[in-house]
């Protein structure tokens, strides 16, 4: 019996141009279809992205003392690793033929055939699908955007160049570098949340979890100036905020509601029928009447020389109401 001698393929490379021959004792056993999808959706470098997704999100979430292990950074986790995951499988269905001629890949489940493409090209595009829109819905629209682009960019532009083009290594930086940003912004919404709560004055931990039924009607009013201050506004527009509110909560409210005012450079109207709250809070006072405006001035201005008796009676109700009570204090 004679054995004859293969070619080997060039040093440096691991391409084999034929088929290698296999001792039999060398042949393993058939890996299970868990192992499979495991391969296709390359779990160790997943995880890996997973945690540098997770780094990312610890920093946006430690100026403010956020929580980084909670359900939403969970949740955005989650998204992120079915996406990688997704663009991993739609990666190993372009490559599979060239997967088939490396020594490194050939035996993963596409190009060894224990998987065929349209399984593995299903799964691939399910898992990316599903991890954008769970994360736009659990954390914002645009991290699961981000998300989306960055499989899109990885599979339609990197994928192809890295064979043709050094450029691929410029633009693989983009992908590469994009798990701590889907972090920080699947952060964001969490942080915006504990950023406003702390600039009304309320604790997040003992308000963010309950439901408005459970807050008292001070803490209600603060939590709807949370939401109008949001968006980042410029102007408030805010028709008679404190009315409802009992008087010590009520000055107290106005009282931090100007010092927001003055910390964000806003814009306020107040609508107000109190013309001590106007006198307290307001820059310059505009005094309406049946839709007519009657006169515009600073408080001091306003005190010092009103417009018409209408002005006058509405300015002197303040001081009446402080003679009124200092007499009430005397005789008490």
């Amino acid at each position: 019996m004679s054995i004859a001698a293969q070619p080997l393929p060039p040093r440096g490379s691991d391409i084999a141009e034929g088929p290698v021959p296999v001792a039999a004792s060398t042949i393993a056993a058939k890996p299970s279809a868990l192992s499979d999808y495991a391969q296709l959706f390359k779990v160790r470098v997943t995880a890996l992205i997973v945690i540098t997704a997770w780094a990312g999100y610890y920093m946006g979430a430690a100026k403010t003392g956020v929580s980084s292990v909670s359900w939403t950074p969970l949740n955005a986790l989650w998204g992120i690793g079915l996406t990688c995951a997704g663009s991993a499988a739609l990666n190993e269905v372009l490559e599979r033929k060239i997967d088939a001629r490396m020594k490194r890949t050939r035996n993963r489940p596409l190009p060894a055939g224990r998987m065929d493409a349209t399984t593995g090209l299903i799964a691939g595009v399910v898992a990316t699908l599903v991890g954008s829109l769970s994360l736009a819905m659990a954390t914002n629209v645009l991290t699961g955007v981000l998300a989306f682009a960055t499989a899109a960019t990885y599979l339609a532009l990197y994928t192809p160049l890295k064979r043709i083009s050094p450029i691929s290594t410029f633009v693989g930086a983009f992908p590469g570098a994009m798990p701590p940003l889907l972090g920080w912004t699947a952060d964001e919404i969490e942080v915006r949340v504990h950023e406003l709560l702390a600039l009304v004055q309320l604790e997040s931990a003992a308000i963010v979890n309950r439901f408005p039924a459970q807050l008292s009607g001070g803490q209600r009013q603060r939590v709807g100036l949370a939401r109008a201050l949001a968006a980042r506004p410029k102007i408030m527009l805010m028709d008679e905020p404190f009315g409802a509110l009992d008087a010590l909560i009520r000055d107290e409210l106005a009282a931090d509601y100007r010092a927001i005012h003055d910390k964000l450079g806003l814009t306020t109207i107040l609508v107000t029928h109190d013309m001590t709250e106007a006198f307290l809070l307001a820059d310059r006072i505009a005094v309406m009447r049946d839709g007519e405006l009657l006169q515009v001035a600073t408080p001091k201005e306003l005190a010092a020389a009103p417009t018409g008796d209408f002005v006058k009676r509405l300015i002197e109700i303040p001081r009446q109401r402080a003679e009124k009570l200092a007499k009430a204090m005397q005789s008490a």
